[in-house]
């Protein structure tokens, strides 16, 4: 059971890499008193494309956008928040949804998304917690790994390490699959941790 959550950890890593350098460069992200100011401020998401039918709250001072996989099935919503005390990374919440492979995706279900990238595990990720929550009335696997993000040398981006806390929850609900993840500065991690946990509260199926 730990090497399959390895594997979700995997997961994580990978589909976050693709956004990491934007994220560090900060060039969407919201100022941090902005932020900081509006965070009883709560907008309501309701998607209205297939794979992204859903509904949840979110800081109402964050940037919401929506991307689609043009190789992959799948359409995402991205949530990006403020930029961390050193200016290194943004803390972004982002709900994703794909179909299973009955219809059209790559995965069957969680367990099979788990085994394809069990080899895929960062070296260093260490999992702090793991365990089986509801989310809108669906079992889940809720997960939360921490790892460090090593220093960049780019124009414009700081050179240092950045320790990194980000938390999966991994929902299946026939025909998709959905995974709703916070990811921030391990440091800066419980400022907004509550917010997350108010967007998996929310979160229904339409």
């Amino acid at each position: 059971m730990k090497k399959s959550l390895l594997g979700v950890v995997a997961v994580i890593v990978l589909i976050s890499l693709g956004w990491w350098f934007l994220l560090r460069s900060g060039r969407v992200a919201v100022k941090r008193g902005q932020a900081a100011e509006g965070m009883d401020d709560y907008k309501v998401f309701t998607g209205t494309k297939p794979r992204l039918m859903v509904t949840f709250e979110y800081p109402g001072p964050w940037a919401l956008q929506e991307e689609q996989g043009r190789i992959e099935f799948y359409r995402e919503a991205r949530i990006l928040g403020p930029r961390n005390h050193d200016d290194t990374y943004t803390a972004y919440f982002s709900v994703r949804g794909s179909p299973l492979k009955p219809f059209g995706g790559q995965h069957e279900s969680v367990e099979d998304l788990v085994r394809h990238y069990r080899s895929h595990l960062s070296q260093g990720t260490q999992i702090v917690s793991e365990q089986q929550v509801t989310v809108a009335g669906h079992k889940a696997s809720d997960l939360t790994i921490s790892l460090t993000m090593p220093a960049m040398h780019h124009k414009g981006i700081k050179a240092m390490e950045v320790p990194l806390r980000t938390r999966t929850v991994l929902v299946e609900k026939t025909p998709y699959l959905y995974e709703l993840t916070y990811s921030a500065d391990a440091r800066e991690y419980d400022r907004y941790a509550e917010a997350f946990e108010r967007l998996i509260k929310t979160f229904r199926f339409q």
